[in-house]
């Protein structure tokens, strides 16, 4: 009897069943619940997070795709959205193809000279498939 099967990976296990074995399938889900594709933000920062006016900060994310097939490539658009005082400031969009995997995304965003002080917050979104997530980043300028 398989005691040990991972979530998302149904179909795997029934075929280890029926083949008779069984064995501890990897905890990373290769796809997302019911074979959809999707995508998952792992974590966003800024690089610096700390800035003058005039100056680049490095809008960084690392997110997972998720794909119902190995070689499968979709559609993956990412989103960034610079708010000051709730007012955006900016907002930068991209789209890329990827295939099953983990990546790291990174857009710069440049201050004007001169800036408004303060914190200024980035809600970055990632879509594939109508599937979104999103993560909240937050940097400075003095």
């Amino acid at each position: 009897m398989c005691k040990a099967i991972s979530k998302g990976l149904w179909v795997v296990a029934a075929v280890a069943l029926l083949a008779g074995g069984c064995e501890l399938l990897e905890e990373w889900e290769e796809h997302g619940p019911h074979g959809e594709v999707s995508v998952t933000i792992l974590s966003v920062r800024p690089m610096p997070a700390v800035v003058s006016a005039g100056d680049r900060v490095d809008l960084q994310a690392r997110y997972v795709v998720r794909t119902r097939f190995p070689a499968q490539q979709v559609l993956v658009k990412e989103r960034r959205q610079v708010f000051h005082a709730g007012h955006l400031m900016g907002d930068i969009q991209r789209e890329v193809w990827r295939g099953r995997g983990t990546y790291m995304s990174s857009e710069p965003y440049f201050l004007p000279m001169p800036a408004l002080v303060g914190w200024y917050r980035v809600v970055t979104t990632m879509s594939v498939d109508g599937r979104t997530s999103q993560k909240t980043m937050q940097f400075r300028v003095h």
